[in-house]
């Protein structure tokens, strides 16, 4: 299998190329609905990934993962809620994962893991930009919140889907690593 694998990579990287996330020039934001009107945001400020091309700058593959425990909502106590149990509870799920499963027609399939709960989202890829060894890359989807069993006391006031944007600066990796 171990093989296997290395030659698929090697595939890859001769006909393609592998892309490191940048964290600090990336963003992970979100937003939801509260009493319908008034809008929550926030982001996460920590995460990691990989993003494959293939010889003409079409994506391949997206892995990675998302520190929980990094949210930022610009309210302490609020952020202190979403990391309890009820809703991420990061003592037990630090990280949430993501891995591509398939991608067409500028949508990508997208295996989610949060709380230990897997589903596969659709996320539209809003933007490719390739420019010599650096990528940028667009993402949005709507996320329901209640998938995933973030659900505190809180919750009967925060809308169940929660708008997604992703903006990836990644650059091109001298070493493949498959996660």
């Amino acid at each position: 299998m171990k093989k296997i694998m290395l030659i698929l990579v090697m595939a890859i990287n001769m006909f393609g190329a592998t892309y490191t996330v940048e964290e600090s020039s990336s963003d992970i934001k979100f937003e939801a609905s509260k009493f319908m009107f008034v809008g929550v945001s926030g982001e996460f400020k920590k995460f990691s990934g990989k993003v494959v091309l293939d010889d003409e700058s079409n994506i391949v593959s997206i892995n990675g993962k998302i520190k929980i425990d990094s949210i930022n909502t610009n309210d302490q106590k609020r952020d202190s809620t979403l990391k309890e149990d009820d809703y991420f509870y990061v003592d037990n799920f630090p990280y949430i994962i993501i891995k591509s499963l398939k991608i067409k027609d500028n949508i990508i399939e997208i295996s989610t893991t949060i709380k230990g709960i897997t589903k596969v989202l659709n996320f539209n890829i809003d933007k490719v930009e390739v420019d010599g060894s650096r990528l940028v890359m667009e993402l949005s989807s709507v996320v329901n919140r209640q998938d995933f069993m973030l659900n505190g006391s809180m919750s009967v006031v925060i809308s169940d889907d929660v708008n997604v944007k992703v903006e990836l600066v990644a650059y091109k990796s001298e070493n493949i690593l498959v996660d």
